[in-house]
């Protein structure tokens, strides 16, 4: 039998979703149940927007519960005990210089679940994840952009959480 690999993920993740799984099944749920409930009371549920509106409503949230559910189920928390500070790892902030531009960007590396590139975190798995990790500071790497294109950077500074 195949062993299914599990996702990386920090601690601060494993809490936030947690914490927004919480929500759901709670408040969320009880809110979805008050609106359907004032929905119905307005008699014919064929033409009632607010009862479609919140069934849909019920039905996007059950399915934000399950795959939560599933995303903590099959997830591996990286202890931030266990993370090497002399380099850089998963949960790092690392600031770097791109070579031709000379601009600075920070990103914070993380798991695929947690990336949010608006909010600049990067997956341990992309490209400039995996050519980051377990570098030290003032190293240049290189790696290859979706497009194709050969980028490298320098890494100016890292930290890692306050544990």
């Amino acid at each position: 039998m195949e062993e299914q690999i599990k996702e990386r993920i920090t601690e601060e993740g494993k809490r936030k979703l947690e914490e927004r799984l919480r929500y759901l099944e709670g408040e969320k749920t009880e809110e979805i149940k008050e609106k359907l409930k004032e929905a119905r009371a307005q008699g014919d549920l064929s033409e009632n927007a607010e009862y479609d509106a919140a069934k849909e409503e019920q039905t996007n949230t059950v399915e934000e519960i399950a795959k939560i559910k599933a995303l903590l189920a099959n997830s591996e928390v990286v202890p931030d005990s266990e993370i090497d500070r002399s380099r850089v790892g998963f949960g790092a902030k690392v600031t770097v210089r791109f070579t031709e531009s000379k601009r600075e960007e920070t990103y914070e590396i993380k798991g695929t679940s947690e990336a949010n590139s608006v909010e600049k975190v990067i997956s341990d798995k992309s490209p400039l994840g995996m050519a980051l990790l377990n570098q030290k500071k003032g190293a240049v790497v290189k790696y290859e952009a979706p497009n194709g294109k050969i980028i490298e950077v320098k890494i100016l500074r890292f930290e890692h959480g306050s544990k």
